[in-house]
C-alpha cells in the first residue's frame, strides 16, 4: 500500500498477494513485544518518570476522538485537571472523563503557549491532557508493531479500490471492533464494555463517498503509540486531513516533515554513500520527501 502514490500497478500487484497469501485473522495474530517489571515497555518508563510533565496529546486528536464520542479516550488519555505544575499531578485532581479532556494546540512553546491558556480554559501548560500511564502506558504495558485491525482496514482500502472482493463497510466494522478490543490486553482499565464497543460501531459506518479518508483517519487512531507507522501512512495516504504545524520559524513552513535526516555519524563513517543517496533523493532535509511520498 506504501507505492499508492509512485506506482498505483505494483501497489494492486502486492496487495493482491497478500491477501491471497492469508491475513491476520484475529487480535491472537497481533505482531506484538510483550513486557514485563524486568524488561519493561520504554515509552511507559518514559512517560512515567523524568519526561512525564513534557508529552501531550495534540489537540486535533483528542478533538477528533471527542467528536465520534470514541470509547478509546479515556484509555489513551488522562487529564489532572487545574494543574499548575507537576508537582500537582495528584490523585484528587486526575480524570479520565472524556469531556474533561482538552489536547494542547500545534505550534506552541513553553511560553508562547501561555496566550492559549485562557482561550482553552486551563491553568498552566500541565493542565492539557495526558498520555493514559495507568492504561495503555503502564511500564508493563505490550507493544504493538502490526494488529489485525490495522490489517483489516488496509484490506477495507483494497476493497474500495477494487483490488479484493467483499464488503468494505462490513470488513471496516470488523477493523473497528479488532482495535476495540485489543484494548483490553493492556489489563482491565483499559478494556472497553462491550455494549459501549457495539454503540461506536453502529454511529460510525464507513463513510459512503469518503471511503479512503474514513479508513486512513481510523488507521490514525489504530495506530496509536506506534508513530513510525502511523507517520508512515499519513504521507502515503494524506490523511487525516490535519494543518500543517505553524509554529514560527519551522524548517517546513507550511508543509509536514517527510523524512529524518541522516545523523552526522554517517557524514563521518559513510560520506561517500550518504553523498550518492542525497544526489538521488534530493536534499537532506527534513522537508524532502522520501522516494514513495509523492504530492
Amino acid at each position: 500500500m506504501r507505492l499508492v502514490k509512485v506506482d498505483i500497478t505494483t501497489a494492486e500487484t502486492w496487495a493482491k498477494k497478500a491477501i491471497a497469501g492469508g491475513l491476520m485473522e484475529s487480535n491472537a495474530d497481533n505482531a506484538v513485544l510483550r513486557h514485563s517489571s524486568l524488561y519493561i515497555n520504554y515509552n511507559g518508563y518514559m512517560f512515567s518518570g523524568r519526561e512525564y510533565a513534557t508529552f501531550y496529546l495534540c489537540k486535533p486528536f483528542v478533538d477528533h476522538l471527542k467528536s465520534t464520542n470514541d470509547p478509546r479516550l479515556p484509555k489513551y488519555a488522562m487529564r489532572y485537571v487545574g494543574a499548575k505544575s507537576g508537582a500537582q499531578f495528584t490523585m484528587d485532581r486526575l480524570s479520565n472523563d472524556p469531556d474533561d479532556m482538552i489536547g494542547i494546540p500545534v505550534g506552541y512553546n513553553d511560553v508562547t503557549i501561555l496566550e492559549r491558556l485562557p482561550i482553552d480554559g486551563v491553568a498552566s501548560r500541565f493542565d492539557y491532557s495526558l498520555p493514559n500511564i495507568r492504561t495503555v502506558l503502564q511500564v508493563t504495558s505490550p507493544e504493538y508493531f502490526v494488529t489485525y485491525g490495522q490489517t483489516q482496514l488496509l484490506l477495507a482500502e483494497a476493497i474500495v479500490r477494487g483490488w479484493a472482493t467483499g464488503d468494505a463497510a462490513d470488513v471496516f466494522e470488523t477493523a473497528l471492533r479488532a482495535n476495540l478490543e485489543q484494548l483490553s490486553e493492556y489489563g482491565p482499565n483499559a478494556a472497553i464494555e462491550q455494549t459501549d464497543i457495539d454503540a461506536f460501531v453502529s454511529a460510525n459506518p464507513l463513510n459512503v463517498g469518503q471511503e479512503i479518508e474514513h479508513i486512513n483517519t481510523e488507521y490514525w487512531v489504530a495506530s496509536f503509540l506506534n508513530g513510525p507507522e502511523l507517520w508512515g501512512n499519513f504521507r502515503r495516504s494524506g490523511f487525516p486531513d490535519l494543518e500543517p504545524n505553524p509554529y514560527p520559524g519551522s524548517e517546513v513552513p507550511g508543509d509536514f516533515v517527510h523524512r529524518l535526516p541522516y545523523p552526522e555519524s554517517e557524514y563521518v563513517v559513510n560520506l561517500t554513500n550518504v553523498e550518492a543517496a542525497n544526489a538521488r533523493q534530493g536534499v537532506d532535509e527534513i522537508g524532502t520527501r522520501v522516494w514513495w511520498d509523492k504530492e
